[in-house]
């Protein structure tokens, strides 16, 4: 029993050390990012309004196809997505609202990732080589979302147009 008692008591030492140093950790990381913040505040703004420009490229890329998608198929009809709202106003029942609805969902969980990454990358950025890294990769979100949407646009002004 003296041996399992130090090593119960190593153990809990060591827990106690590696919970002292990981609070340890952030607490100074935390510090770290509050004075490169207070330096480089200017280039964090702009970094949100251009993270917040690259979300709105792609909602509004979203919006657009669906709006293609609309026009082009002018037999749309409208369903009923709840099967017992549909048999008791007698409405057309429509069998492929399970796919609309994971879409929507894998949607949203991804836009919900991408958002929660972001603010955790911000956060704990505290020097200039991961500050470039978030730039760069925030940038190229930019550039991605701002071509589709601009494809996009473009394909609708076009349609319009004929």
């Amino acid at each position: 029993m003296d041996l399992l008692e130090k090593y119960l008591d190593a153990k809990a030492k060591y827990h106690t050390l590696r919970y002292f140093y990981l609070n340890k950790s952030l607490v100074l990381r935390k510090c770290l990012h509050d004075e490169f913040y207070k330096s480089h505040r200017k280039l964090f703004i702009i970094m949100d309004i251009i993270f917040i420009l690259a979300l709105a490229c792609n909602i509004g890329a979203h919006s657009i196809t669906n709006i293609i998608v609309i026009k082009n198929n002018s037999t749309i009809t409208f369903t009923e997505a709840n099967p017992i709202q549909a048999a008791a106003n007698n409405w057309m029942y429509n069998p492929s609202t399970l796919n609309t609805y994971i879409m929507a969902l894998s949607t949203i969980f991804i836009y919900t990732a991408l958002i929660i990454g972001y603010i955790y990358s911000r956060m704990y950025c505290f020097n200039e080589y991961y500050f470039l890294m978030l730039y760069v990769s925030v940038i190229c979100l930019l550039v991605g979302f701002s071509y589709d949407f601009i494809h996009d646009l473009s394909l609708l002004i076009g349609r319009w147009m004929i």
